[in-house]
């Protein structure tokens, strides 16, 4: 026996996906001015996929930024509430109403030395103090509607103030940005698909006119410069793959095959299979020179290294003997040798004791 490179691979076959797929969608409602990509075609990231009619949503701005100017001049306004006008109205009417509390306070002392004189009759006294009692509520009343506006000013209500003027900037500036991605561009290099649309517009095709939806999905595009390879192990493998594991891909339209990795092992098996299978995804290197000859949809052959070792003993799988033993010739005759064994390949099995290198076993011998 000699110690030599030992590996366990576990195979698959699979299909060809792209590696990523990404959706499209309409920046706001409107509809379609030009379509400028048809599904099918192949296009490099950032070329114009469509453009739509900004008609409606230059509107939608308008109004927004109105509400923004709005909601922005009510803050300034608040934040200089000592000059406001109606901050200076009351003031100016709390000084009348003073002046007048003060005149009528004169009135009625005069009033009163002219009725301790006899001058003048005890009414015109009464009405002079009913006179100032007036000017008194007058100026209470004046007090009470400077404070209610002075109250306008306080923090808290600067601060709702505040949140609504950020609120309608924010809707403004996302209609803005929305209004300028008109042009849709292409996310990634890849094929374009149109996507199937559904509700009110189910089944219907887009075309110049169409009318789209904010949100709604328009194209969907899927890299054409990076694939995955998707298939399935079954219940005998899932145990021995795991992810990193290196995979050799071949492929009728590849020469010399492609390298990649285990991304993704499902942990259930798929519904209703007879046999449990797993879903296993494998992300291959990029090509090393020239174009990308894979396309999606594509058969291949996967072959994931699940253990390796430069250096092994291994015997045939059939030289072994169900109660863990293999025959060594020796002077004697045949000695039954019990072994460890590791990992098993098809048709050999790694001995991990029980053999050194040099020694020979023998032949099993027929049941």
């Amino acid at each position: 026996m000699r110690a030599g490179p030992f590996s366990v691979h576990v195979h698959f076959s699979g299909t060809l996906a792209p590696a990523r797929t990404v959706a499209v969608a309409a920046p706001f409602d409107g509809t379609i001015a030009s379509l400028e990509a048809l599904p099918g075609d192949l296009v490099t990231e950032g070329a114009v996929l469509m453009v739509l009619d900004t008609s409606d949503i230059l509107i939608k701005l308008r109004d927004a930024e109105g509400a923004w100017l709005e909601a922005r001049a009510k803050v300034l306004a608040l934040r200089n509430w000592d000059t406001a006008p109606e901050m200076l109205t009351a003031k100016r009417a709390l000084r009348a109403a003073e002046a007048a509390v003060e005149d009528a306070a004169t009135e009625e002392a005069q009033t009163l030395q002219l009725l301790k004189a006899g001058v003048i009759p005890a009414q015109e006294y009464q009405d002079a103090r009913r006179q100032r009692a007036a000017t008194q509520r007058e100026l209470d009343g004046a007090r009470v509607a400077l404070e209610q506006i002075r109250l306008q000013s306080a923090s808290e209500v600067v601060q709702v103030a505040e949140l609504r003027e950020e609120n309608a900037r924010a809707i403004f500036e996302d209609l803005r940005l929305r209004a300028g991605r008109k042009a849709l561009a292409a996310p990634l290099s890849g094929v374009v698909h149109r996507a199937v649309r559904t509700g009110e517009r189910a089944g219907e095709d887009l075309g110049v006119g169409s009318r789209v939806a904010h949100g709604e999905t328009l194209y969907t595009l899927s890299s054409s410069d990076a694939f995955v390879v998707t298939g399935h192990v079954d219940e005998r493998d899932v145990n021995a793959v795991r992810v990193g594991h290196p995979v050799e891909v071949q492929a009728e339209a590849l020469v010399g095959g492609r390298t990649g990795r285990v991304v993704r092992l499902a942990n259930h098996a798929e519904p209703g299979a007879a046999v449990p299978k797993f879903e296993i995804m494998v992300a291959l290197d990029p090509p090393r020179d020239g174009p990308e000859p894979l396309k999606m949809g594509m058969n291949v052959m996967a072959s994931v290294l699940v253990y390796h070792r430069d250096a092994a003993l291994t015997v045939p799988t059939s030289a072994l003997l169900p109660d863990g033993t293999v025959l060594v010739p020796n002077a004697k005759g045949v000695e039954r040798r019990t072994v460890t064994i590791g990992h098993s390949g098809p048709g050999s099995t790694e001995v991990l004791s029980g053999l050194a290198e040099g020694d020979v076993i023998g032949v099993t011998p027929p049941p």
